[in-house]
């Protein structure tokens, strides 16, 4: 179930990140924002990237049982540097990409599977 979640390292500790259908919209709206000043799409990705965090803990909470406390956003835009960029975006891209696998594969009912001519798998 892990592999759905991304991870990044921050000060020697690994912390989960998650894509969610939660987070989407937040994800939308601080993309469609408009980076502003020289650091600004640096910004942007450490927001993106504090939203993942979140995101990553409240799945292991949820989902694992595991309580993580990410660090935040401010925290974030302490810790990290503009050379640190490239990193990040690796990280979330990353993350989009795992969340894209289906963790759920389901098989046709009986008669579907006939009238689509599909052979249901055995399980």
């Amino acid at each position: 179930m892990e592999n759905r979640l991304g991870k990044i390292e921050i000060l020697g500790k690994e912390y989960p990140l998650n894509f969610s259908v939660r987070l989407g919209q937040e994800f939308s709206e601080a993309l469609e924002a408009k980076p502003d000043g020289v650091f600004g799409i640096e910004k942007q990705n450490i927001r993106l990237l504090a939203l993942m965090l979140k995101d990553g803990a409240a799945f292991k909470r949820v989902v694992m049982g595991e309580d993580i406390d990410p660090p935040t956003e401010e925290q974030l835009e302490l810790i990290f540097t503009p050379g640190d960029n490239a990193m990040i975006v690796a990280a979330i891209q990353d993350t989009i990409k795992k969340s894209g696998v289906r963790m759920i594969q389901a098989r046709p009912k009986k008669n579907e599977a006939q009238a689509t001519g599909v052979k249901s798998p055995k399980a």
